[in-house]
């Protein structure tokens, strides 16, 4: 049991066990070295009195507004940031590890654990992150707060006492401030009932820079993705030859997936040259004031933390499915092989659906050109096939990317400019529940969203469900790529507007209170500024939300489904609206069989009764062919003006 008020430092260790944290609440005096460090070989545990939850704060409040020994006359009241962060120019994150074992709060408690932690903090698990309201402010545009599960990042579903879902649920990953976030697990990102996660910029504390920090969730790191194979491929200023010799050796495998290079394909090279990002390895750099060591911008990225890492490594990833993706469906048949690209940056890093996987020795670069030059060259099967073993085996290190990320009935979303990356390279992306009534939330509670700016870019390999809510980039432009599955927009209504709570604050400068009302959201489906949805091996779904863009969008797919459900302000890449595909419901073929046989049933009765051969005495035969022309929502005009 700890005291309610602390100095502005606590640091706990348990090198054999859990730490657990018992206080009601814990708050840490305002110091610009404060530091909170909670390590533990296994658990890391927010406990409770009774039914009273642990709250563990880190103040941003002026000192000048608090008693001290030179001021006891002072009555504190409300906390009002202080004018110039207590943590600015500290480079130092909190940390909150569990090595072993979890960071959660109690098991089997129906409460949470809260923390809010004034700078930067890194929470770091051997096991589970779970159930835990977490407040963290970036200061710096460089400040990165790291969230990273050994197996899984976890909301539960949290049930009222009438059994239904809890739509007060208050557990939220909250970010204040600029620079980045991210979610990395082993296995799954799961929110349940929880507000979600959210980047808020300064709308809760002014002093802050308004551009809100950007969102990155990965999950399915369990095997450990190839980072440094993936950096040596990519940002090597003499890899060319090594990436070229990648997308020949993918091109001519022949795996018998429809819209995949074989080894019978008459084009024997890509018909593109590979990429080079060095020139964006040196503006990430500066733009994180990393200084340059002796002049090696490539050696000074490797010697940087993992997580730094992954911001610049993810956004290559992007890079790499948008780019020649984008460049597939403007290109001939030849280059619509350019997919390839994509998938080469995905089996780089992740060994995506790759039966041949074995731990083959590793090859220097040289050698394994000659691999690949030996390979293109056998004709005898079983030299060809140990040649693709151990190429497989080279290229990609046996690794198990399964992982999903679940919203059910939460959200991820930017509220101040903040780009949003979610990665799911082996399992599924569902935006939310099929059905959102279930639980009493606002549609503003609900969803995928970048609120004002900002990019969304999802990959998954197999569907993105939007099911009932939206994946919305607002002012900014939205990618979507799925290696093995579809993309489905969705059934949520279209006349549906969320209105996010307004934002209450306080000017630091005045004191004076300060109400914010974010945009109203309207709609449901897919939107952005600018689009592309690739689905190389499945369909692009419209559905009964729709697809809406003010600029240009770009489709690749094998099937394209409700074009007549497709908005698009700009240019159509890779399909047509007026190809209208309808949206066929569940059940819609059997019904066409069924008045198709009636028909046909019709036919023979009357080709019997012209002919003599059958007739049918005092009854009158009636045969119906019913054409479904929609499914949609009821509406009644009377009660609803919105009605189409």
């Amino acid at each position: 049991m700890l005291a309610a008020t602390q100095p502005p430092s606590l640091a706990a260790v348990a090198f054999g066990g859990d730490v657990n944290i018992v206080a009601t609440p814990l708050e840490f005096f305002p110091s610009p070295v404060g530091q909170l460090e909670l390590l533990a070989r296994d658990n890391v545990v927010g406990n409770f009195i009774g039914s009273t939850e642990t709250r563990l704060r880190q103040s941003d409040q002026d000192r000048a507004s608090l008693p001290s020994v030179d001021r006891p006359d002072i009555v504190s009241g409300e906390a009002i940031p202080a004018r110039v962060p207590v943590h600015t120019g500290d480079a130092t994150p909190n940390l909150i590890v569990a090595r072993d074992g979890s960071i959660q709060s109690s098991p089997g408690k129906a409460g949470f654990w809260t923390l809010e932690l004034a700078k930067t903090s890194i929470f770091q698990a051997g096991t589970d992150i779970s159930n835990l309201a977490v407040r963290v402010q970036n200061i710096a545009s460089n400040a990165l707060t790291s969230f990273q599960a050994g197996r899984d990042i976890v909301q539960g579903e949290l049930r009222d006492n009438t059994g239904r879902f809890d739509s007060n649920d208050r557990r939220i990953f909250e970010i204040w401030g600029p620079g980045s976030a991210e979610f990395v697990a082993g296995r799954n990102i799961s929110l349940g009932t929880s507000a979600g996660i959210e980047s808020i910029g300064n709308a809760r504390n002014s002093a802050l820079a308004a551009e809100g920090s950007s969102l990155r969730l990965l999950a399915g790191t369990g095997g450990e993705p190839a980072w440094d194979r993936f950096i040596e491929v990519y940002l090597s200023g003499d890899a060319s030859s090594y990436r070229d010799a990648i997308n020949e050796f993918l091109m001519l495998v022949d795996d018998g997936r429809d819209g995949f290079p074989t080894s019978n394909d008459p084009v024997r090279e890509l018909p593109i040259e590979a990429a080079s990002y060095s020139e964006e390895l040196v503006e990430f750099l500066d733009e994180q004031g990393i200084p340059v060591i002796n002049g090696d911008p490539l050696g000074t990225f490797r010697s940087l933390d993992r997580s730094q890492q992954r911001i610049l490594l993810t956004d290559i990833l992007i890079s790499e499915l948008k780019d020649w993706g984008t460049v597939s469906e403007t290109a001939d048949r030849a280059d619509r092989l350019n997919y390839v690209r994509g998938y080469a940056a995905l089996d780089t890093l992740f060994a995506l659906d790759n039966p041949l996987v074995d731990r083959a020795a590793t090859f220097a670069p040289g050698e394994v050109e000659q691999l690949v030059q030996d390979y293109l060259t056998q004709t005898d099967p079983q030299v060809a096939n140990a040649a693709q073993v151990a190429l497989f085996g080279t290229f990609f290190p046996e690794r198990d990317p399964q992982g999903d990320i679940s919203l059910l009935l939460s959200q991820v979303q930017t509220l101040a400019g903040g780009s949003l990356t979610m990665l799911a390279p082996g399992g599924d992306i569902n935006a939310g529940a099929a059905d959102a009534g279930i639980i009493d939330k606002a549609p503003a509670d609900l969803g995928i969203v970048t609120a004002r700016g900002g990019d969304i870019n999802i990959a998954v390999d197999k569907d993105l469900l939007v099911n009932s809510t939206r994946v919305f980039a607002l002012q900014g432009d939205l990618l979507i790529w799925s290696s093995n599955g579809n993309i489905d927009a969705g059934k949520g209504a279209k006349t549906v507007t969320s209105i996010p709570d307004p934002i209450t604050s306080i000017d630091p400068n005045t004191g004076n209170t300060i109400i914010e009302f974010p945009p109203a959201v309207a709609g449901s489906g897919l939107q952005g500024e600018n689009a592309a949805l690739f689905a190389p091996r499945g369909a692009v779904n419209a559905g009964d939300a729709g697809i809406r863009t003010s600029g240009d969008l770009t489709i690749g797919a094998v099937e394209i489904v409700g074009t007549d459900n497709i908005d698009v302000g700009g240019v159509e890449v890779g399909f047509s609206t007026s190809d209208v595909v309808a949206v066929a419901p569940p059940g819609a073929a059997s019904a066409a069989a069924a008045s198709q046989g009636m028909t046909d049933q019709a036919g023979m009765l009357s080709d019997a009764n012209d002919s003599g051969e059958r007739t049918i005495q005092g009854t009158d035969v009636s045969f119906i062919s019913v054409e479904v022309l929609s499914f949609g929502e009821a509406c009644d005009p009377e009660k609803d003006k919105n009605c189409d």
